[in-house]
């Protein structure tokens, strides 16, 4: 199902933008 697929890719994408997030905001202080 798109509808299934498509909320497991958009919660993928949110994770790895938290992550990344998470790793730039500790870099930088």
């Amino acid at each position: 199902r798109y509808d299934k697929l498509a909320r497991n890719f958009l919660a993928a994408v949110a994770l790895a933008s938290a992550r990344l997030w998470m790793r730039t905001y500790e870099s930088t202080t």
